[in-house]
């Protein structure tokens, strides 16, 4: 029986993800400038939290990735949960912001 052995890809695919995640808040930041005019503070909100959601996780993509290939190499791993509850908790209130503006 052969084993597929899945040698860095692994890793490639969890940077790909977070970079969609990053294009995505900052597109949502970019569209949301567009309600500007109707809804001033919330639109202004609305688009400076994914932003820096975006720019945060930017800046420690470098360490996630060098990290995630520590512990692909050791086979032992461990998740990130900063990043995956502070997008979570962001959106989270993203969507509160946006129920409420309605």
């Amino acid at each position: 029986m052969s084993v597929s052995r899945d040698e860095g890809l692994q890793v490639e695919r969890t940077l790909l993800a977070w970079v969609r995640t990053q294009v995505a808040l900052a597109m949502f930041a970019g569209l949301t400038l567009h309600w500007f005019g109707l809804h001033h503070l919330s639109a202004l909100f609305m688009a400076i939290l994914p932003l820096l959601l975006s720019l945060s996780l930017y800046v420690g993509q470098r360490r996630r990735f060098k990290r995630q290939l520590a512990m692909l190499a050791a086979e032992q791993g461990q998740p990130s949960l900063l990043p995956v509850m502070s997008v979570g908790l962001g959106v989270s209130v993203l969507a509160l912001i946006a129920v409420s503006a309605l």
